[in-house]
């Protein structure tokens, strides 16, 4: 029995854990030397001149898509599992940037566009698991630099705390009522 509830317990709170992760084998600082970058979390391909990484907006964990000597230049990321609860931040605005971010889902169906007009926290947690983000950039000043991603592998359900405590006890219950059953029976 101790087992059986330890184990129940274990598994309600993992459940109940977020697994958020993040970019974390972004190349060196500067700038990559090619269009495509595969990492372990996604593949982010820059379909102008280049990628440049880790001093887009000054965060080493930033970066953007070059065309030319500036980060305007539409990309993709692919990621290499469908992800939930995803955001990031956007920085290094100047006047006249803009970019549409557009998330699609594992069947390349659009879930929806973001767009972004300024240095700020782009959240699309609400949008369900996304495969894919396209950025669309019609930026005229220098684009935008992107960093801090925070997401969650989407096979991870997670179990409100709320309702992972009402798992909890009515395992217990069952438990009880199993029990008292075994000792009447003997």
């Amino acid at each position: 029995m101790k087992t059986t509830l330890a184990l129940a317990l274990s598994t309600t709170l993992l459940a109940g854990a977020a697994h958020a992760a993040t970019f974390t084998d972004l190349p060196g600082s500067g700038y990559f030397g090619g269009t495509v970058f595969v990492g372990a979390e996604a593949t982010i391909t820059s379909f102008g001149t280049s990628l440049y990484f880790g001093g887009a907006d000054s965060r080493p964990d930033s970066f953007c898509a070059i065309s030319g000597s500036s980060c305007e230049a539409d990309m993709e990321i692919a990621f290499n599992y469908a992800v939930d609860n995803l955001s990031f931040s956007t920085g290094g605005f100047n006047p006249g940037d803009f970019v549409a971010v557009s998330a699609f889902d594992a069947a390349e169906i659009l879930l929806g566009t973001i767009d972004v007009f300024s240095d700020t926290f782009v959240d699309f947690s609400a949008f369900g698991s996304i495969s894919r983000l396209f950025f669309d950039d019609s930026s005229t000043g220098a684009g935008f630099g992107y960093a801090g991603f925070s997401f969650e592998p989407a096979s991870v359900s997670a179990v409100p705390l709320p309702a992972g405590g009402l798992l909890i006890l009515s395992g217990l219950g069952g438990l009880a009522v199993f029990g008292r059953k075994k000792k009447k029976a003997a």
